[in-house]
């Protein structure tokens, strides 16, 4: 199969957009987490609790086979760096 150079320029443009809405969202959900972890008397902790939670749900969310899957292993990768950021920024 064989992609037309405007078919493929409009699948770049797509995927641009859809990372311009990801960062932005990341950016934004940040904030919202640093300052909620930053209110709690064990910010670290929280942090780590959240972490614990989510990722639980991600894990929960996909089969144990699909785990292997490139999509659920770039979301496994993302909730890591999240969550690293996260902390970092609290200290």
């Amino acid at each position: 199969m064989e992609i037309s150079e405007e078919s493929f320029k409009k699948i770049i443009a797509v995927i641009g957009q859809l990372q311009g809405q990801t960062i932005a969202n990341n950016y934004i959900v940040m904030e919202i987490a640093a300052e909620v972890a930053s209110s709690k008397q064990d910010k670290h902790a929280f942090v780590s609790g959240m972490f614990e939670r989510v990722t639980a749900r991600h894990e929960e969310a996909i089969a144990i086979d699909a785990l292997a899957h490139p999509v659920a292993q770039e979301t496994t990768w993302a909730l890591e760096a999240f969550f690293s950021a996260l902390g970092d920024r609290l200290i």
